[in-house]
């Protein structure tokens, strides 16, 4: 899946709920932005530059900024990944989606370039491997995804946990 397409479709799933919560779109990437008090909060969805892979797929991931400006990346007060706003029981709820997208995935044939080279092949079938520990709230969680489907249970995932996640970021300010 193209980039575009990614965020096509996690457009489509969540842009009504940041305009009912009173967002607007940002420039870059997939970002909405609204004033808090004197700052902004910025969210965005950011694609893996690792792009994507027919076997692997690729990953995204959500960031939450309190910001001076309502530009991404620029003059964060504070700044939080999708994942660490969660709870343990919603780290498992990501921790059991991913797996589920790990299984879905097609193992690469011994040709696909990635397996040709020894220390390379290692890397890359790490992408292949299910996660047996729960996360931990300090892990750096990128969402997976291998289809249309998996970009789609995502975003209703986020969007399920998104008012928490915003009434968390508020307080902030």
């Amino acid at each position: 899946m193209k980039s575009q397409e990614v965020y096509a479709a996690l457009k489509d799933h969540l842009a009504p709920l940041f305009q009912a919560a009173g967002f607007k779109r940002a420039k870059a990437m997939l970002s909405w932005a609204r004033p808090q008090q004197n700052s902004h909060l910025v969210v965005w969805f950011q694609v893996s530059q690792d792009g994507w892979d027919n076997y692997a797929g690729s990953k995204f991931t959500v960031e939450f900024q309190l910001s001076t400006e309502a530009i991404v990346g620029a003059g964060h007060i504070h700044r939080q990944r999708f994942p660490t706003m969660l709870d343990a029981c919603g780290r498992e709820e990501i921790r059991s989606i991913q797996n589920k997208v790990i299984a879905s995935l097609r193992y690469p044939p011994p040709h696909h370039p990635p397996m040709q080279v020894s220390n390379l092949r290692f890397w890359y079938l790490k992408n292949f491997e299910k996660r047996d520990q729960p996360y931990d709230d300090t892990d750096d969680i990128w969402l997976r995804y291998g289809s249309q489907h998996d970009v789609n249970t995502w975003a209703s995932f986020i969007a399920s946990k998104l008012p928490d996640c915003l009434l968390r970021a508020e307080s902030w300010g």
